[in-house]
């Protein structure tokens, strides 16, 4: 990368220090798994600490201070950032230069080595400090600048996009200020816009954007006022976030923005049920209070049932009758998509009421179902063969949902009645829609509890989609609900066999339609659905016929799945159209009566070509036939020759070469020309 790409990437370097932090807080919210790094095999220079720019404060004791103190990061072969790395930084030892000579550091957790604060001499100009690592061959370079003490400062519009859709323009368009030492405009300034790939950005990924123009650089002259707007600038295709930087020949610093391309639009939000139904008990005494044993809590999901993070999530109970003390209060979801209210407490008497949680683009709310109890709640426990239980998808769970109620004394209590309600995966904290029902086709039943307290729901049975979800038993008066873990695994793990007729060896002259039969195993689930694809298994379209006119040969990819989900291995088979019309040439040729003559001619075939036709050669004396010769099959689209005994009479003749290719079509344009036998 080159000096001027270096400069470009200054603004991006208080990003990473932002994006650190926010790094660590969804690590706090989320587990992560660790992967141990291995030996050292790059060390990159953190995009936020270079270039920088450091002008002298002026006075016998002015200084020039750098703000931030130089970063690199040590990564193994994979990618991964390796830890307790001696890193050495360098700089020059003459001319512009910083204090620091050469100082060694060690790299932390996140694989980087911080340097000690960065302070320049008292020259000006450009310089590199570098930065190694035993066991790696290029070594880190950070572009440092003693500037004068008047730079320019490049500042960026204060309303800025920071998100877009994937192949979408960021509106408003980018927009700077360039101001001198007195905070005056600057017209006539060169800007340059830069956008840098997530990679060069300090993120995973390829995710960036383009100007106008597909240029990933381009330069803007301030006005008057000192502004410079950039071209429109269109997000990637691909999801992610990255920097792109403003910045002047004299710039301070750069302006800088931290972009993201994504596609996730909150569309539905569902309650957590292990917060929903819940009942809590007043506390007794003159300040008694009903203490929910859960926070509230929502997932925000987008079209594809994925978390969608930092959604203002509103969390709203009843404003009178029983309800809870925090009335309405917002939260945002984090990385698991999921909104957390504070601690509830019910106030204003007993009874069931519900509390919403609403965000942005969704439609429907989310409701939780709460209860302020009496003094004395009921205990709802799940039976240990209950949970928790695993079955085949489409199949009745060995043991029934069942449950006992006890009192605060822990005595059954009979002929109460307990709501037993099973909830998908993703309403559940997962991915994907695996559930179960009821018998009779429900989703929740009701059943009341016998002299030994227990209450025993309808048998149970998995749909057909593997995954694991909850189920849930409660009572009015329930302190808090019982509750089921349950999975749906598959039963039949033989994939289904697919055939298909239409297809063969042949070139055809016209469409081909090509139909698929596809068979599950004895005993399996059944088939699901037949895929085909026509570009090499980029995209998969369900069907059990597709036709192909495309010209040239064509390979269709075809699979089958069954209601269990097993997928056979896709099978391929070739389809060829030549619709291209041949024609022929023929030169002139002389011989000897009864003695060998060569017949040169060739036949042409437009593209995408069969490559052979069978051709025959038709000899007239006039306007009447008097040889016809079966050439055979000969290649197209190259000089042909044949030989044949002139057994005729001494005179003139006319042959003609008759052509048909292998596909079917017929020579319109026919080549001839004079034989003469002497």
């Amino acid at each position: 990368m080159g000096k001027s790409r270096h400069t470009k990437l200054g603004l991006i370097f208080a990003t990473l220090s932002i994006l650190a932090i926010t790094a660590a807080v969804g690590l706090a919210c989320t587990p992560a798994k660790v992967l141990a790094a291995g030996a050292p095999a790059a060390i990159v220079a953190i995009p936020t600490t270079t270039p920088q720019s450091a002008a002298w404060s002026g006075g016998y004791y002015g200084r020039r201070d750098f703000d931030s103190p130089l970063e690199a990061r040590v990564l193994d072969a994979s990618g991964n950032p390796v830890s307790g790395v001696t890193v050495t930084l360098t700089a020059p030892s003459d001319g512009p230069t910083v204090g620091l000579g050469t100082e060694t550091k060690t790299t932390d957790a996140n694989g980087i080595a911080t340097s000690d604060n960065v302070g320049g001499n008292d020259i000006n100009g450009s310089f590199e400090v570098t930065a190694s690592a035993p066991g790696v061959s290029t070594p880190a370079v950070f572009e440092l600048t003693n500037a004068s003490s008047t730079p320019y400062t490049v500042t960026a519009a204060a309303s800025f996009p920071d998100t877009a859709q994937p192949n979408t323009p960021f509106v408003p368009d980018l927009q700077v200020t360039v101001t001198d030492g007195n905070n005056n405009p600057i017209s006539g300034v060169d800007v340059t816009f830069t956008a840098y790939t997530a990679e060069d950005s300090g993120f995973a990924g390829e995710a960036s954007a383009l100007f106008a123009g597909n240029q990933a650089s381009v330069d803007v002259t301030t006005n008057v006022l000192g502004v410079a707007t950039a071209p429109t600038l269109t997000a990637s295709g691909v999801l992610g976030t990255y920097v792109v930087t403003a910045s002047t020949p004299s710039g301070y610093v750069p302006a800088w923005w931290q972009l993201t391309n994504s596609d996730q639009s909150p569309r539905t939000i569902v309650a957590i049920p292990t917060t929903t139904p819940q009942s809590a008990a007043w506390s007794g005494g003159y300040y008694g209070s009903y203490g929910f044993a859960s926070p509230l809590e929502a997932r925000v999901l987008d079209a594809n049932g994925n978390p969608v993070s930092g959604v203002t999530v509103t969390f709203t109970a009843p404003s009178n009758g029983p309800t809870l003390s925090f009335g309405t209060e917002t939260k945002t979801t984090g990385a698991n998509g999921i909104a957390t209210s504070d601690s509830p407490g019910g106030i204003n008497g007993t009874g069931s009421f519900e509390v919403s949680a609403d965000a942005a683009g969704v439609v429907s709310s989310a409701v939780f179902e709460l209860t302020n109890a009496s003094s004395s709640p009921y205990t709802v426990t799940a039976a240990t063969a209950s949970t928790p239980q695993t079955a085949p998808v489409s199949t009745q769970f060995a043991s029934s949902l069942a449950v006992t109620v006890t009192d605060l004394n822990n005595v059954p209590v009979s002929d109460v009645q307990v709501t037993f309600a099973a909830f998908t995966a993703s309403e559940s904290g997962n991915a994907g829609s695996a559930t179960g029902i009821f018998a009779g086709g429900q989703q929740s039943v009701t059943e009341v509890t016998d002299v030994n307290g227990q209450a025993v729901a309808p048998a149970f049975t998995a749909n057909s989609v593997t995954g694991s979800y909850v189920a849930t038993a409660w009572t009015a008066d329930g302190y808090q609900p019982a509750m089921f873990q349950l999975s749906n695994a598959f039963g039949d793990t033989t994939p289904p066999t697919t055939i298909v007729s239409g297809a063969d060896t042949n070139w055809h002259n016209s469409a081909v339609t090509l139909t698929f039969t596809a068979t599950d195993n004895s005993g399996g689930s059944g088939v699901d659905y037949t895929q085909y694809s026509t570009n090499g298994g980029t995209t998969w379209t369900k069907g059990t016929t597709v036709t192909i006119s495309t010209a040239g040969t064509t390979t269709v990819k075809y699979r089958s799945t069954d209601k269990a989900g097993n997928t056979e291995t896709a099978k391929s088979c070739t389809v060829r159209i030549d619709t291209g019309v041949p024609a022929t040439t023929a030169k002139a040729a002389t011989v000897k009566r009864n003695k060998k003559v060569t017949f040169k001619f060739s036949v042409t075939d437009p593209a995408p070509s069969c490559g052979s036709a069978k051709v025959t050669i038709q000899i007239k004396k006039g306007t009447k036939v008097v040889k016809t010769l079966k050439v055979g099959v000969k290649g197209t689209n190259t000089p042909l020759s044949y030989k044949w005994k002139a057994a005729l009479k001494k005179g003139s003749y006319t042959y003609r070469v008759l052509a048909t290719d292998v596909a079917g079509n017929k020579a319109t344009t026919i080549g001839s020309a004079k034989l003469t036998v002497t």
